[in-house]
């Protein structure tokens, strides 16, 4: 019985003096006590440094393109949403200079955020901006969404002096019919915004009128079977429309 009292006496001591030695070495070497490291939390903590912008990979790639191209004055860059996203801009504009850094899904409000990366690295000629869709679709106010275009205005402003900015308004569309009123109060609001900046550069248009039949409703021809994208029918309708607007010759 004593013998196992003693046993077990020398046991706790020696784990105790054990203890107390990596304490005493920890501290003499300016190191913090060494921990056992739980293997989940740190897993847990690296996956919560990765970045979880859903938009970054699409920018990337509008980067890693715009990198490949050839210094030009000529440019024109279409930006936005999934409008300009799925718009075959070679086929519609053949003999020009068109680059396509819309990404699908988008609100104005992203195209502000990246702008200094898909824009104003492209030095375009002019700009082409479609967004505002979604942002209804979101519940975003048409003051919300305009003065998200404002501060695209005033980037343009400050960086891209000498680019035009052409705008076009929130179309109509057979799945967001419900939405009209909010769109064509944006769009008035997005016009006045234009039409306060008081220069040539900057213009809108509202192209949805060219996508509506002779009783004002959306014609199915214009669009693709989701009832939300053009088709290029479509298309077709908005590049007529908009080329001569793309051609002006401008004056500050």
């Amino acid at each position: 019985m004593t013998q196992s009292i003693i046993r077990r006496s020398l046991v706790r001591n020696f784990v105790l003096a054990s203890g107390c030695w990596i304490l005493c070495a920890s501290l003499l070497s300016g190191q913090a006590p060494i921990a056992p490291v739980k293997e989940k939390e740190s897993v847990k903590e690296s996956t919560a440094n990765v970045s979880t912008d859903k938009w970054e990979p699409a920018i990337a790639k509008i980067e890693a393109n715009l990198a490949k191209q050839k210094p030009a004055t000529d440019r024109w860059v279409f930006t936005g949403s999934s409008s300009i996203t799925k718009w075959k801009l070679d086929k519609s504009f053949p003999k020009y200079n068109v680059l396509n850094h819309g990404f699908g899904g988008s609100q104005m409000s992203d195209v502000v955020k990246y702008f200094d990366r898909i824009v104003t690295p492209a030095k375009p000629q002019i700009v082409v901006l479609y967004s505002g869709d979604n942002d209804i679709n979101a519940k975003k106010t048409p003051e919300q969404i305009t003065d998200d275009t404002r501060k695209i205005v005033e980037k343009l402003k400050r960086d891209l002096p000498e680019t035009r900015l052409v705008l076009i308004g929130v179309k109509p569309s057979i799945k967001r019919w419900s939405l009209r009123d909010k769109q064509i109060e944006t769009n008035k609001q997005l016009a006045k915004l234009i039409e306060d900046q008081k220069s040539p550069l900057y213009e809108f248009i509202d192209l949805g009128p060219a996508l509506l039949d002779n009783e004002g409703q959306p014609d199915k021809a214009m669009f693709v079977e989701d009832g939300l994208h053009l088709s290029d029918t479509g298309y077709a309708k908005w590049v007529e429309k908009l080329l001569p607007v793309l051609l002006k010759t401008t004056s500050k």
